[in-house]
């Protein structure tokens, strides 16, 4: 009970106050929450396509599509979150943080919060594909900026655009 509270809390404030939720974050932790996090946030993404479907609308995936969603979603956001986090890391690396993998990674697991909403706001033609693009990269921009902020020792935290 308290994990799926915390799963809520957590989709909450990534979604409503993401720069604080980066700012607070751990600096060290495992990769088993990130990956429960991950794991829940697929599995509202796939019960989302599954109700907008029965409305009518068309977010067939060619990924996923029915019962196989719940399955290959997940999947595909941890893989996807593992391969990005890597071009992270590195990017990281080449700005002088010593941030470690995990940090990388639970910073793009968290940013999965979204998926739910930008897969419903991506049914409003041109606006909803802007926003399945930006919000995400906004969401990685402030992650980076909170870990460089606390691994490269700079003096003010507010780079923010």
């Amino acid at each position: 009970n308290s994990t799926f509270t915390s799963i809520a809390e957590d989709a909450i404030k990534v979604t409503t106050k993401p720069i604080l939720f980066y700012r607070e974050m751990e600096k060290h932790g495992d990769f088993a929450a990130a990956v429960t996090f991950i794991v829940a946030m697929a599995i509202v993404t796939s019960l989302t396509i599954s109700i907008l479907s029965l409305f009518g609308a068309n977010v067939q995936s060619s990924l996923a599509t029915g019962y196989s969603a719940t399955v290959i979603i997940p999947m595909v956001l941890i893989l996807k979150s593992l391969m990005g986090s890597a071009i992270l890391f590195g990017t990281w690396r080449l700005l002088g943080s010593q941030a470690s993998f995990s940090m990388a990674f639970r910073c793009l697991a968290y940013a999965s919060a979204i998926a739910p909403i930008t897969l419903a706001l991506g049914l409003i033609p041109y606006i909803g594909i802007i926003i399945e693009i930006v919000w995400p990269v906004y969401l990685i921009y402030i992650a980076s900026i909170e870990v460089l902020s606390r691994s490269l020792k700079w003096t003010s935290r507010y780079h923010y655009i």
